[in-house]
C-alpha cells in the first residue's frame, strides 16, 4: 500500500489502516455498529472486511461492479446482505457470509433495462425493497422476493397521471419487478449518478448528468423542487443529519450547500481543483449549532469544512435592476395575450430557479482542512465517531484517526 500521507490536523493523527487492491475502486460502504463492516468494489471484484480483516472476495471476471449498498435492517455482527450494480445493467443480491451459495440476479442479461446501473440503494425502513438508477435515466423500485420481471419500454402511457412534476407507474402484474417506475416528463433526467434519502426517510435527493438537484417526496410521489448546479454534472449528494441541508458536488469543482426548507442554495464551498466525487456530513458534531462536512475529489484531496446556519451570509448584490424585472433573463411578457400578475410571478420564479445564482449572491465557504491523501483521484469518504475513512480509484482504502477533542476550525 505504500506510506500514508499525513492528515493536516494535529500531529497525533495518522493513517490507522490501509489496504491496496486492484485498480478502479468505485465506491465504499461502511456499516455502523460495534464491528466495522466495510464493503468496497473495484473494477472486477467486491470485497468485504470486518474490522479491517478481509472476510470474502467476490470476483466478477465478466462484469464491472460500479455501485453497491448494505441492507441495514438485516445486517448482523457476522453477516451483511449486499446489492451490487454492474455496467451490464444487472444487479446481484448476495449474503456475504455465504460465498458458495448462488446469488440472486435482477435484470439478468439486461432484459428489463439495457443500460448500465449507476446507483443501488435499499429503501430505508424496508428489508426487501430497493431502488436502482441507470445510465439512461431510468429509476426503478424492486422487491427482492419477486422473481418475475417485465421489460421497461421507456415511455409513459397516455393514461398516466402526472403529479407535481413526476409520473409513478406501478407494475400491473402481480409479484413482478419492477414494482414501480419513476418518470420526470417535464425535464427527463439523463444519467442518474447519486441518490440519498433524507434522515426521516420521506424525501429522496437525486443528482446526475443534467446538473440538477431533484428533491422528491418519495411517499407522496411528487417533485418538491429542482435546482441547477453552478456548472456541469453533479456526481454526489448527501443530507445533513437533521435534514435541514443537502450537499452536492460535481464538475464545477464546488461543494454546494442547499437549504431544504428554503429550497435554495445556501452556500458554495470552494477548495477543490477538480471534480468533486463524494460528500458527507459529519454526524458527530462538536456542538448543536455547527455543521461539519467533508469532500473528496479527482484532485486526490480531502477537504473538511464547517458552518453555522446563522453564519451563512451572501455577499452584497450589485445589480442595476430588480431580479424579477421584465428585462431579467428568463422573464418574458407577451403583449398580445395578457396574463395575470400571479401567472407572471410564478413563471418568473420558475425561470429564475433554473438559473444558477452568481458568486456575489451566495455565501462562500473555504476549507478548514485541505490535504492530498492519496496518489490517485479519490472516490469516497465516510465519517465514523473515531475515524475518517477515505478511498481512491486505485482501490486503496485508508482509515484515519480523528484528533481527540479538536474542532476542525482550530486547525
Amino acid at each position: 500500500g505504500g506510506s500514508a500521507a499525513e492528515l493536516a490536523v494535529p500531529s497525533g493523527t495518522q493513517a490507522a489502516e490501509q489496504q491496496q487492491q486492484q485498480p478502479a475502486a468505485a465506491s465504499m460502504t461502511v456499516s455502523p455498529g460495534e464491528a466495522l463492516h466495510s464493503v468496497f468494489n473495484t473494477r472486477k471484484a467486491v470485497f468485504w472486511h470486518i474490522n479491517c480483516v478481509q472476510r470474502s472476495t467476490f470476483a466478477y471476471p465478466h462484469h464491472s461492479p460500479v455501485t453497491h449498498d448494505i441492507n441495514a435492517i438485516t445486517r448482523s455482527s457476522a453477516n451483511i446482505e449486499v446489492l451490487v450494480g454492474f455496467t451490464s445493467g444487472e444487479i446481484v443480491l448476495r449474503e456475504m457470509h455465504k460465498p458458495t451459495e448462488a446469488a440472486r440476479w435482477f435484470n439478468e442479461q439486461s432484459k428489463m433495462v439495457d443500460s448500465p446501473v449507476t446507483v443501488v440503494k435499499w429503501i430505508p425502513g424496508s428489508e426487501s425493497r430497493f431502488i436502482a438508477a441507470f445510465e439512461n435515466g431510468a429509476l426503478l423500485v424492486f422487491e427482492k422476493e419477486f422473481l418475475s420481471e417485465a421489460k421497461i419500454e421507456g415511455s409513459m402511457p397516455s393514461s398516466s397521471k402526472q403529479k407535481s412534476g413526476c409520473v409513478v407507474m406501478p407494475q400491473s402484474a402481480a409479484r413482478t419487478n419492477p414494482i414501480m417506475e419513476w418518470h420526470f416528463p417535464k425535464r427527463p433526467p439523463q444519467a442518474i449518478y447519486a441518490l440519498s434519502f433524507s434522515p426521516d426517510c420521506v424525501h429522496l435527493a437525486i443528482v446526475g448528468r443534467d446538473g440538477l438537484l431533484r428533491v422528491i417526496d418519495f411517499n407522496e410521489k411528487r417533485v418538491v423542487f429542482e435546482r441547477p448546479s453552478y456548472f456541469g454534472a453533479l456526481y454526489c449528494v448527501a443530507w445533513s443529519p437533521d435534514g435541514h441541508y443537502i450537499l452536492t458536488g460535481g464538475q464545477d469543482d464546488l461543494v454546494s450547500v442547499w437549504s431544504f426548507h428554503e429550497q435554495d442554495i445556501a452556500a458554495r464551498a470552494q477548495g477543490h481543483a477538480s471534480w468533486v466525487m463524494a460528500v458527507a456530513f459529519d454526524p458527530y458534531p462538536s456542538d448543536s449549532v455547527t455543521y461539519r462536512f467533508g469532500s473528496v475529489g479527482q484532485d486526490a484531496r480531502l477537504c473538511l469544512w464547517d458552518f453555522s446556519s446563522t453564519g451563512l451570509r451572501p455577499r452584497k448584490l450589485t445589480v442595476s435592476q430588480p431580479v424579477n424585472s421584465p428585462s431579467s433573463p428568463g422573464f418574458h411578457l407577451r403583449r398580445k395575450k395578457k396574463k395575470s400578475a400571479k401567472a407572471i410571478s410564478e413563471k418568473a420564479a420558475e425561470a429564475d430557479a433554473q438559473v444558477p445564482k452568481g458568486k456575489n449572491e451566495v455565501a462562500t465557504l473555504v476549507p478548514l482542512v485541505s490535504t492530498r491523501l492519496h496518489g490517485e483521484p479519490m472516490s469516497d469518504i465516510v465519517f465514523r465517531e473515531e475515524h475518517i475513512i477515505t478511498a481512491c480509484q486505485a482501490g486503496e482504502l485508508k482509515i484515519w484517526r480523528r484528533p481527540p477533542k479538536v474542532h476542525f476550525s482550530a486547525v
